[in-house]
């Protein structure tokens, strides 16, 4: 799985594996795998899932009746407008996990790379938010113990 992220993000990734100790490509299997789990989760409910294969399938057919009337294939609605500098990070993901992301892709009519990104991106905001939390934790432990040795 190769995917073109900003290359801003792509340093932001490396610095944070580097700070922690990660390997790049593991740190970014973690975090794909992380922001999978949030958004397979709201899937759950099965009103969503419904909801997510009627748009499906209404985005299909809109494709096959524009391409019909048109005479040529749609565009490639996911294209990327983006004129910044932008890098291509790979990672190799298990098959079936890579199987699940295509189903996933195609239900809500993105782009495989496109999942993994928005997994990626979501798996680093879950990823900061914990380590954040945990780290005010730690420091407001320490706030309280600091205060009773000094009583």
């Amino acid at each position: 799985m190769s995917i073109r992220f900003p290359a801003l993000f792509v340093t932001n990734l490396r610095d944070l594996a580097s700070k922690e100790g990660w390997e790049v490509s593991d740190l970014i299997r973690s975090l794909i795998v992380l922001g999978a789990a949030g958004a397979w989760l709201s899937l759950a409910r099965e009103e969503n899932l419904n909801r997510l294969k009627d748009i499906s399938s209404l985005g299909q057919v809109a494709g096959i009746i524009g391409a019909a009337l048109t005479g040529r294939p749609a565009s490639r609605p996911y294209a990327t407008r983006s004129y910044h500098p932008t890098e291509v990070i790979t990672a190799i993901m298990p098959r079936t996990f890579a199987a699940i992301v295509k189903e996933y892709a195609r239900i809500k009519r993105v782009s495989k790379n496109q999942a993994y990104g928005y997994f990626l991106e979501g798996g680093l905001i879950a990823y900061m938010k914990a380590e954040n939390s945990v780290l005010e934790a730690i420091q407001m432990i320490r706030t309280r113990e600091d205060k009773t040795s000094t009583s």
